[in-house]
C-alpha cells in the first residue's frame, strides 16, 4: 500500500468500518476465484451479501457462480431481489439473460424462469427495452410447452414488419456477395428478373407462408447455403415522422430505407432483437424497406425488424409486399447505442472484473466477437486461474467456432478445477460412453460427494451404475422415481424409452412413453422418434397429423417435405403434389422440392408435367446428373451411357493376342483404354471409364491387385464391371471393400477388366469451369487408347491438343455432337534418365467451356478475400510484431514471413482432392496448422493489416511439367505469396519451416502461376511462368586446409558456408539433432567418398537457424592410408566435397526428349577451396593443368597455384545455368559432364 494513501484510508475506515469488511469481502471473494478457490470465494461473496454497498454485485456474482455449481435455483431468488430492488436492472439482465438462474436458454422454462419473464413483461423499468424481446421468448416458451393457444396470444402481439417480397437466392461463396450490386436495389417492381448464383431468371415473390414469432427465416423460403437473399416491404406512415428502425439478426446484413443505406455489416452477426437502432425518417406514404441478408458461416439467417417512435413506443404500420409509389429518403441515419452495452461500459470498473465479463456476454448476445474477445482476452494476461473467466472463454471460443483455443482453455480448466460441477458430470459420460465402470463409479462417488444436492444428475449416476450391471428392472424403477420428480427432462424420457424398448419393444408401450411426454412438452428428438415408430407400425396417418400439429408452430419446409415422403409411401401423389405446390409458391427455387414434383408426376404417368418440373429444377440447381436422365428417359431417349458404351473385352483380348507385338517389353501392356466424358446442356459432367490390363511380370500383380474405385469429388460411382479375365476365359468378381476393388489369385497372363461410371451429384460455382485432360500416349505398351467428348447441343467447348497433331473423328450420336480421338498401337515414349514430366512430353487433349483466367481469378478472389479479412487476433499480432517499432517493407515481409513459418505447422493436403476454400486465417494461428493455401492466407491477412501489398498465387508445379495448364482450369497443386515491395516483388514459399526468406525450389522454377489481385482483377489477366526472385541464389561455399602425414593419412579441415534453400537443407539435416547424431549425420556423409577409414575430429556450427539466409560450420575430420603408392610414387585423389557431375544419366542410345537439369541440379554455385600441405619428405612431382570447361552457360573451372614443392593451392568452381538441355545439344551436354568428371577425378602425384 502506497504511504499517501494511508491516512486517507485510515480516516475512510474510522468513518465506515463496515463498508470497508463488506468491500474486503467482495474484493477477497474475487481474489480467491483468481486463485483457483471457488469455495472460499462463495463464502466471501455470501458475506458481502449481508451489507447493501456490496450486495449488488455480490448477486450478480454468485448467480453466474451458482448456475455454474448446478444451483439455478438459489441464483434465480439471487437475481430477482437484485432485479426487484435495482433501480435499473436491465443492463445486467441483458448480460446475464441466459444464466439458468436468470431466464435461461431457449426452450420450455423452469417456474422461476418463467416467473422471471412475466416479471419482465409487466415492469415499467423494461419497456422499450424488452418488449418484443420478452414476446418473443415467450412465444418459444409456449412452443416448447405445446401450448398453441398461448403461443398465438404472443405471437399476434409481436410488431415486427411480417410481409416481405423476396428474390434470391444470389451467389455469397466466402461472403463474396455482400458488396456485389445484383440490380436489386435499382429494380423494385413485379416482374423484373434477375440472374440467381446458377444463371436462373428469378423475379420477386411473395411467400404465403408469413414469419411466425416476428422473425423472417431464410430457409423457410429459399434452399440454398452460401447465398445472398433480398426481401423487401412497403411500410406506410400517415405523417412524415421521425423514427426508431430496430432490428436484430443472424448473419450478414444490409438494409435500405427508401433506397438510401442505413445500415451494413458484412460480419456475420447473431445479435439479438432491438439490438441494433438507428433513427430516421418515414415519408408520408409509402416507404421501401429493403433488407439484404446474407448467410456465411451461418446456421439459420434470420432478422427481426420494427419501427418505434422515438420514445420507444410500437408502431403498427401497415406493410405491403406489392410494389407502392415511394419517395426517395429524405432524412439522415443516426445509429442508437444499445442500452444494455452503453450501460455496462459505464459500469466498468479497472479494478473489478464482473462488468468487464458482462460486458463481453452482453457483446456475444450480438456476436460481436473481436469486441468480446478484446476483453477477455486482456483480462486472462491479468487473472489466467480465475474460474468464471476461464468459464466464460471456453464457451466464447465454442460460440465463435474456435475449437482449438476452447480444448485449450478446456484443458487448463480441468487441470485448476478438476472436481468442477461440469468437469466431474464429462468425466461421467467419458467413463459411461467407454463402459468403464470403475472410473464410472469413481466419479459418481466423488460427485455425490462434492455436490448432494444435484438430484436430478445423482439419480442418473445411480440409473447409469444400474444399467452397467445389467439390472434394467431396478434402473428402469430409479428412473421412474426419477422422472415423477422430473417430468419435462427430455433426456430422461428418452433414456426410459430406450430402455423400456430393450426389454419389451412393445410399440403400444414405448409409444406411450413419447405421447404422454409430448402432451405439455414439444422436443424435437422425442416427436421424430414417435413419428419413426408410427411409420415402421404402418400409422402413417399418425405421422401426418403429428406433423401438422407442428405446422402451426413453425413454418419449417422441411416439415411439409416429411409430409409429401409420408404421402408419398402412401401412394397419395395427387395429395403429396399439393402440399409440394404449395411448398413451391413459398420456395420456388427449391430444386430438391421441384425434382420431388418431377418424380411424383413420373409415378402417375404424368410425362409432360414431370419433364417440366425437372426442366424447372435444372434451372436452379444445373449440375444433377440424375434430373437429365430423368428428362431423357420421359422423351423416350437412350441413356446417355448407353450412347457413351463401354469396350468388349472378349473381342478386344481376341484381337490383342492375334494382333499386337508390343515394341518394347513391360510389367504389363494396356489392351485397351477408353474414356467418354459426358458435357450435358447445363454443364452437369459425367465419364465412363473402361480399361483392360494384361499382366506379364510379377512386379505387374503387386501394382494392379488391388485398386481404388472412389467417387471424386461432387461425383457418385457406379462401378459396372471390376473382373479378372483368366488365361481360361473364366471370370472372376473383384473383391470389392469399400472403394478398393481387389483382383485375387492373379497370375501372369490373366488381364484386368474394370469399367465403371462417374455423375456429378452436387456442385458449386467451381463446377462450371468445367475441365478434362486424357493423355493418348504412354510408357507403357498400348493397343488401342480412345478419348470421346460428348457435348449436348448447346455447349460451346474448346479442345487442344499438346504434343502431337492429331484431329478428332467428328460425329453426331442423339443429341450429343462427339469428339474422337483413337490411337491404335502409340508409339511407346521412351523413358530417359532425369526426363521432363510426362505432361510435357506426352501427347494430351485437353478441353474447357470457354471461360477464361478472369473468371478463374474472380472466383478464387471471392473464395479467400474474406478468409484473409483481419479480425481481433490478426490484429493482434500485427500490435505485437510491430507496435512502437520502425521497420522497412521488406523487414516486415521478412518478419512476418519467419513469424508464420514458425508458428504454423504444414500439415499436406492434396490441393486438387481437397478444398480450395483455405480456412480463415486466424483459424490457422489458433489451431497451429495449416495447408499451402492455409498458410498463404495467413500471411497475407498479416501482411496486409500491417501495410504491405500482398497476393495470393496459385501454382501449378514445375514437376507436374510447363504443359500440364494449357486452358484456363483449376489445375492447380499449390498456393504461394507474392509480396510488392518498392525494389521489386518477391515470391515466398511458406509451407519449410526451414527455408530462408525469397528462396525457393526447383519445382517454382518455371512453373506455372495465377497471381490473384488484391482487389480489382483485369479483363487481361492471364496465366504466368514464375520467375526465381533475382539475387536469390543457391550456392555451397567451402574453404579447406588437407594437411597430407608421411603415414599416408590425410587430415581435411572445412570451413563451409550454404545459402538459400541448402542453408535450409540442412538446418533440416542438422538444427533439429544432439551433437552426436549431427557427427553421425556428417560422418556418413563423409564418408561415402572414400573407401578408407574416416574418422571425424571435430564439427562446430557458427551459424545454424531455420530461415536464416546461410548455415556456416566448420568440420575436421582424418582418412587413414588414403595415399596410395604407385611404383616409387604416391598418389592423391582429390577429395571434392560436393558431387557436381555423374555419368549415370547417359547410356549409348539417342536421347529423345530433353534433360531436366532444373530438377537435376539443385545448386547455382559450388566453390571449393583448399590448401594442401605434405609433411617431409612428400614433395609434389607436378601440377596438373588449369581446365575449364563451359556450356551454354554452365561454366565449370579448376585452378591449381602451387607455392612450393609442399604447398599447392586449389580452387573448383562450377556455375549451373538450370534450364533444360534440349534433345539435339544433349550429346555436347554428354562431352561436358564427361570433362568435368575427368577433371573431378584429377590425382596429385607425390614422391
Amino acid at each position: 500500500m502506497k504511504k499517501n494513501n494511508y491516512f486517507l484510508l485510515l480516516l475512510f475506515c474510522l468513518s465506515s468500518t463496515s463498508f470497508l469488511f463488506a468491500q474486503n469481502n467482495y474484493q477477497k471473494g474475487w481474489e480467491y476465484l483468481n486463485n483457483a478457490d471457488v469455495d472460499n470465494a462463495i463464502n466471501s461473496f455470501e458475506k458481502a451479501l449481508k451489507d447493501k454497498n456490496s450486495k449488488a454485485k455480490a448477486q450478480l456474482t454468485l448467480t453466474m457462480l451458482y448456475d455454474a455449481l448446478g444451483k439455478p435455483e438459489e441464483a434465480s431468488l439471487l437475481f430477482n431481489d437484485f432485479f426487484d430492488n435495482s433501480p435499473d436492472p436491465n443492463d445486467e439482465l441483458f448480460a446475464l439473460w441466459f444464466e439458468n438462474g436468470v431466464v435461461g436458454q431457449p426452450g420450455k422454462h423452469k417456474p422461476y424462469q418463467l416467473g422471471l419473464m412475466k416479471k419482465i413483461e409487466k415492469d415499467s423499468r423494461s419497456k422499450g427495452k424488452f418488449d418484443e424481446i420478452i414476446k418473443y421468448r415467450l412465444t418459444s416458451h409456449y412452443t416448447y410447452a405445446n401450448d398453441i393457444d398461448k403461443f398465438k396470444e404472443y405471437d399476434k402481439i409481436i410488431t415486427s414488419i411480417r410481409n416481405w417480397a423476396l428474390v434470391g437466392p444470389f451467389d455469397n461463396v466466402m461472403n463474396s456477395g455482400f458488396n456485389k450490386d445484383f440490380g436489386v436495389l435499382q429494380n423494385p417492381k413485379e416482374g423484373k428478373s434477375f440472374q440467381s448464383r446458377y444463371g436462373a431468371d428469378i423475379q420477386w415473390f411473395s411467400p404465403e407462408n408469413n414469419s411466425l414469432s416476428g422473425y423472417y427465416y431464410k430457409s423457410y423460403n429459399f434452399y440454398s447455403t452460401n447465398s445472398i437473399i433480398y426481401a423487401q416491404s412497403f411500410v406506410e406512415s400517415t405523417d412524415e415522422q421521425d423514427v426508431l428502425m430496430k432490428f436484430g439478426y443472424s448473419g450478414s446484413l444490409k438494409v435500405w430505407l427508401n433506397d438510401s443505406l442505413a445500415y451494413a455489416e458484412p460480419e456475420r452477426r447473431n445479435a439479438e432483437i432491438d439490438y441494433f437502432q438507428i433513427k430516421c425518417h418515414l415519408n408520408k406514404g409509402y416507404n421501401r424497406i429493403l433488407v439484404q441478408l446474407g448467410e456465411y458461416e451461418e446456421d439459420y439467417p434470420s432478422f427481426f425488424l420494427r419501427f418505434t417512435d422515438l420514445t420507444h413506443k410500437n408502431l403498427n404500420l401497415p406493410a405491403k409486399t406489392n410494389y407502392q409509389e415511394y419517395q426517395n429518403n429524405k432524412g439522415s441515419f443516426t445509429r442508437i447505442p444499445f442500452f444494455a452495452v452503453e450501460g455496462l461500459q459505464k459500469k466498468t470498473d479497472k479494478n473489478d472484473i464482473l462488468y468487464h465479463l458482462l460486458l463481453a456476454k452482453a457483446y456475444m448476445r450480438a456476436y460481436e466477437v473481436y469486441a468480446a474477445e478484446e476483453i477477455l482476452s486482456q483480462l486472462y494476461v491479468s487473472y489466467p486461474k480465475n474460474y468464471l473467466l476461464l468459464r466464460q472463454l471456453i464457451s466464447f471460443y465454442r460460440d465463435s467456432g474456435n475449437s482449438t483455443e476452447q480444448n485449450k482453455t478446456y484443458q487448463i480448466y480441468k487441470e485448476l478445477y478438476p472436481q468442477d460441477f461440469d468437469i466431474l458430470a464429462n468425466e461421467i459420460k467419458d467413463a459411461t460412453d467407454q463402459t468403464d465402470k470403475s472410473k464410472v463409479k469413481e466419479f459418481i462417488s466423488l460427485f455425490k460427494a462434492k455436490y448432494p444436492y444435484a438430484d436430478l444428475n445423482i439419480g442418473l449416476g445411480d440409473i447409469i451404475m444400474l444399467a452397467l450391471d445389467e439390472n434394467i428392472d431396478k434402473a428402469i424403477n430409479k428412473l421412474d422415481e426419477l422422472i415423477s420428480k422430473y417430468p419435462e427432462s427430455s433426456e430422461l424420457i428418452l433414456l426410459k424409452y430406450n430402455l423400456q424398448k430393450s426389454l419389451t419393444p412393445d410399440p403400444k408401450k414405448i409409444n406411450e412413453i413419447l405421447e404422454n411426454y409430448l402432451k405439455n412438452n414439444n422436443n424435437y428428438v422425442i416427436a421424430e422418434t414417435l413419428r419413426e415408430n408410427y411409420v415402421s407400425q404402418g400409422r402413417i396417418d399418425d405421422a401426418i397429423t403429428n406433423l401438422e400439429y407442428i405446422k402451426k408452430f413453425v413454418n419449417d419446409p422441411s416439415l411439409n417435405k416429411k409430409v409429401i415422403n409420408l404421402l408419398s409411401r402412401k401412394r397419395d401423389y395427387d395429395g403429396a403434389i399439393k402440399v409440394a405446390l404449395t411448398l413451391m409458391k413459398n420456395n420456388p427455387s427449391d430444386y430438391e422440392n421441384i425434382a420431388d414434383l418431377g418424380t411424383l408426376h413420373r409415378m402417375k404417368n404424368d410425362k409432360e408435367n414431370a419433364i417440366s418440373y425437372f426442366k424447372e429444377a435444372l434451372r436452379y440447381f444445373p449440375f444433377s446428373f440424375a434430373y437429365h436422365e430423368r428428362i431423357r428417359e420421359l422423351n423416350g431417349q437412350k441413356a446417355v451411357f448407353d450412347l457413351a458404351t463401354g469396350i468388349t473385352p472378349n473381342e478386344l483380348i481376341k484381337n490383342y493376342e492375334k494382333e499386337f507385338v508390343p515394341k518394347i517389353k513391360h510389367s504389363y501392356d494396356i489392351v485397351a483404354d477408353k474414356k467418354s466424358f459426358i458435357i450435358l446442356k447445363t454443364k452437369a459432367t459425367g465419364y465412363r471409364w473402361s480399361y483392360i490390363i494384361k499382366i506379364n511380370q510379377e512386379s505387374a500383380i503387386e501394382e494392379w491387385q488391388k485398386i481404388k474405385l472412389g467417387a471424386e469429388s461432387n461425383m457418385e460411382i457406379q462401378v459396372i464391371e471390376a473382373k479378372t479375365i483368366k488365361k481360361n476365359g473364366n471370370k472372376i468378381d473383384a473383391e470389392r471393400n469399400g472403394e478398393e476393388a481387389v483382383f485375387t489369385n492373379l497370375e501372369i497372363g490373366d488381364y484386368i477388366y474394370v469399367d465403371y461410371i462417374q455423375k456429378q451429384v452436387s456442385g458449386s460455382k467451381s463446377s462450371m469451369f468445367v475441365y478434362d485432360a486424357f493423355f493418348l500416349n504412354s510408357y507403357t505398351p498400348v493397343y488401342t487408347r480412345e478419348y470421346s467428348i460428348f457435348a449436348e447441343e448447346g455447349v460451346i467447348l474448346r479442345d487442344t491438343v499438346i504434343n502431337g497433331a492429331y484431329r478428332p473423328e467428328i460425329e453426331q450420336i442423339d443429341d450429343f455432337r462427339v469428339r474422337k480421338w483413337k490411337l491404335n498401337s502409340p508409339d511407346v515414349l521412351k523413358e530417359e534418365a532425369v526426363a521432363l514430366p510426362f505432361s510435357d512430353i506426352g501427347t494430351s487433349v485437353h478441353l474447357n467451356l470457354g471461360h477464361t483466367w478472369y473468371d478463374i481469378a474472380q472466383w478464387y478472389s471471392d473464395l479467400s478475400e474474406k478468409q484473409a479479412q483481419p479480425d481481433f487476433t490478426i490484429r493482434s499480432i500485427v500490435k505485437s510484431l510491430f507496435d512502437g517499432k520502425k521497420y522497412t517493407d521488406e523487414q516486415k515481409a521478412r518478419i512476418i514471413y519467419d513469424f508464420v513459418c514458425k508458428n504454423i505447422q504444414y500439415s499436406s493436403i492434396d490441393f486438387r482432392q481437397g478444398s480450395y476454400i483455405p480456412q480463415k486465417a486466424s483459424t490457422v494461428y489458433h489451431t497451429r496448422l495449416g495447408d499451402c493455401k492455409d498458410v498463404s492466407t495467413l500471411y497475407a491477412s498479416i501482411a496486409r493489416e500491417a501495410g504491405l501489398d500482398v497476393n495470393l498465387v496459385l501454382i501449378n508445379t514445375r514437376d507436374n511439367g510447363q504443359k500440364d495448364v494449357v486452358l484456363p482450369s483449376l489445375n492447380f497443386n499449390h498456393c504461394i505469396v507474392k509480396v510488392n515491395l518498392k525494389n521489386g516483388s518477391k515470391f515466398l514459399e511458406l509451407t519449410d519451416t526451414d527455408l530462408p526468406f525469397g528462396h525457393l525450389y526447383y519445382t517454382h522454377n518455371g512453373a506455372s502461376i495465377l497471381v490473384i489481385p488484391n482487389g480489382n482483377i483485369p479483363k487481361t489477366i492471364s496465366l504466368s511462368t514464375l520467375q526465381l526472385n533475382k539475387n536469390y541464389i543457391n550456392t555451397i561455399i567451402r574453404k579447406g586446409e588437407i594437411d597430407v602425414k608421411a603415414n599416408n593419412s590425410v587430415n581435411i579441415k572445412t570451413y563451409v558456408i550454404r545459402t538459400g534453400n541448402q542453408a535450409g537443407s540442412t538446418c533440416k539435416a542438422y538444427y533439429y539433432e544432439d551433437e552426436e547424431k549431427r557427427k553421425e549425420g556428417l560422418k556418413k556423409e563423409l564418408a561415402g567418398g572414400f573407401s578408407s577409414t574416416l574418422k571425424l575430429n571435430s564439427l562446430t556450427f557458427e551459424k545454424l537457424e531455420p530461415r536464416i539466409d546461410s548455415a556456416i560450420y566448420i568440420y575436421d575430420y582424418t582418412v587413414e592410408n588414403e595415399i596410395k603408392k604407385v611404383g616409387s610414387f604416391k598418389t592423391l585423389k582429390i577429395p571434392f566435397s560436393d558431387l557436381i557431375a555423374k555419368l549415370d544419366i547417359f547410356d549409348e542410345s539417342q536421347r529423345t526428349f530433353d534433360f531436366d537439369y532444373n530438377y537435376y541440379e539443385p545448386t547455382d554455385f559450388y566453390e571449393e577451396t583448399f590448401t594442401i600441405s605434405l609433411d617431409n619428405p612428400l614433395k609434389f612431382l607436378e601440377v596438373p593443368e588449369n581446365i575449364h570447361l563451359s556450356f551454354k552457360g554452365n561454366i565449370y573451372d579448376l585452378a591449381f597455384t602451387k607455392v612450393d614443392d609442399q604447398h599447392l593451392k586449389l580452387k573448383r568452381s562450377y556455375t549451373a545455368e538450370r534450364k533444360n538441355i534440349r534433345a539435339q545439344d544433349f550429346d555436347e551436354f554428354r562431352t561436358f559432364i564427361t570433362k568435368i568428371v575427368e577433371a573431378e577425378n584429377t590425382t596429385l602425384v607425390l614422391k
